[in-house]
């Protein structure tokens, strides 16, 4: 269980620290379209919990998250934890949301973007959201709070 926890808060860390790379250097934030929703689509496969085989997948961006709070939850996670990240992720107000088909989905709460030669990548972070099935069964995933999603986007 305690190597759970530290792998989870390993990933979460490291997860700010991709979202938050360009900080301190100059940020992106200027190229990224502003009051614009982007939405993006794709086809995902699911190789766990349930049968296995593909799904649709939508990503709703509204916002995308700021210098500022990137580095204030980069700080709650190196003086507090993963449990007090988690807790200002869901106080953090949504960013975008993402949805499998036939499904509500989630709210997203870190939401950056950094150009490349390609294209871009966007980087998203959540508080991972746990079924009640998952809950009442309590296996080892229960261990994993943080969603991370990473979409390669081409020029195209």
């Amino acid at each position: 269980m305690e190597r759970a926890i530290l792998v989870s808060a390993v990933f979460a860390t490291l997860s700010l620290v991709a979202l938050a790379i360009r900080v301190d250097a100059h940020s992106d934030q200027a190229e990224q379209p502003k009051n614009t929703r982007e939405t993006f689509s794709a086809t995902a496969y699911q190789r766990a919990l349930g049968p296995r085989g593909t799904f649709g997948i939508t990503f709703i961006i509204d916002s995308y998250s700021s210098d500022e709070e990137v580095k204030q939850l980069a700080e709650i996670l190196r003086t507090n934890g993963p449990d007090k990240l988690r807790d200002a992720l869901e106080d953090t107000k949504s960013k975008g949301r993402i949805s499998p088909a036939f499904k509500v989905g989630c709210d997203v709460a870190v939401i950056r973007s950094r150009r490349t030669e390609t294209g871009r990548i966007i980087m998203m972070m959540t508080d991972r959201p746990i079924p009640f099935i998952e809950l009442r069964n309590s296996p080892r995933s229960r261990d994993y709070e943080f969603g991370i999603v990473q979409l390669q986007i081409n020029e195209k």
